[in-house]
């Protein structure tokens, strides 16, 4: 019965890997998604004639939109990834010695702490960016409009 409760705990490992694999793409998909939209705000501001109160409105508000979606998007996998690299150190707790042994390189546990909020997080960096982005993308508008 050990092994083959090993052998589901293996299998939740590499499940847990890959989604936090997936969701740190998908964060900089978002990232790259939302920068694109607000260049295409701004091609459209300096393309299109804008003639009313209403069309201002909506150009301003549509970076906003994408902001805020962006934003969402990028915490909420923020939320995801971390509850993964919490249940890996469950998993790893009762996984072999040589194992853990192999994980931490030869080094003891000392020197490789298993604490997901040790962890290096980009999420700072994306939302940065969107903040930039938003910052950049109103301020060409103003000037436009």
């Amino acid at each position: 019965m050990e092994e083959k409760s090993n052998e589901y705990l293996d299998i939740l490992y590499g499940a847990c890997v890959q989604e936090i694999i997936s969701f740190k793409s998908q964060q900089w998909h978002t990232t790259n998604y939302a920068l694109l939209l607000f260049g295409v705000v701004i091609a459209i501001a300096k393309t299109v004639k804008i003639e009313s109160c209403i069309e201002q409105v909506i150009l301003a508000t549509v970076p906003i939109l994408i902001f805020g979606a962006g934003w969402y998007v990028i915490h909420t996998l923020f939320l995801s990834i971390d509850v993964r690299r919490r249940r890996l150190v469950q998993i790893r707790s009762q996984l072999s010695d040589s194992f853990m042994h192999a994980w931490r390189y030869g080094k003891s546990i000392d020197e490789v702490p298993d604490n997901p909020d040790e962890k290096i997080k980009l999420s700072w960096l994306f939302y940065s960016v969107l903040i930039v982005g938003l910052t950049a993308t109103l301020w060409v508008l103003w000037r436009i409009l």
